[in-house]
């Protein structure tokens, strides 16, 4: 099925991306990319989403695992030879959870490098932080596919 060829491709290119930061950026350094608004800022994530949790690993381990095992079973169970936004959700979600899944187990922590400073962006002005989260590729497609759900399931409900 082609989710499981998009699920594997978002896990290479996060396995990638995080070897080519660890090994061009200092853990804790911050290299800037778009003056005062991107950088690439290289941390060791040791807990879930954002560095919540930390000190939960054995918890985040099993919740992965469980997602992992409920996206595969998800995707098995369309047997649906073309993609529709349910299973490129599922994909999405399969992919993300694998790549920071790998690390986690092999490594004890997730690498994490993107990094939005908005303190001269008007969407965010009113927040009190001067910083979004820092987080990495399987991150975004974990957001993404998360997102697709429950945009599918309002759309169904609609319907």
């Amino acid at each position: 099925m082609k989710q499981f060829g998009i699920a594997a491709l978002i896990f290479t290119a996060d396995f990638f991306s995080k070897k080519v930061i660890s090994s061009s950026v200092k853990e804790g350094e911050k290299k800037e990319i778009v003056k005062n608004r991107f950088y690439l800022w290289h941390i060791k994530n040791k807990g879930a989403a954002y560095n919540s949790f930390e000190g939960y690993m054995p918890a985040i381990k099993c919740i992965s695992v469980a997602g992992i095992i409920f996206c595969t079973i998800q995707l098995l169970q369309k047997k649906q030879k073309s993609i529709t936004a349910d299973t490129l959700a599922y994909g999405f979600l399969l992919g993300g959870a694998l790549g920071n899944f790998w690390e986690r187990m092999k490594y004890g922590f997730v690498t994490d490098f993107f990094y939005f400073h908005h303190h001269k962006l008007k969407c965010f002005q009113k927040l009190r932080e001067k910083s979004l989260p820092i987080f990495n590729i399987a991150d975004i497609f974990v957001a993404l596919g998360g997102g697709l759900l429950i945009l599918f399931a309002l759309l169904q409900k609609e319907n």
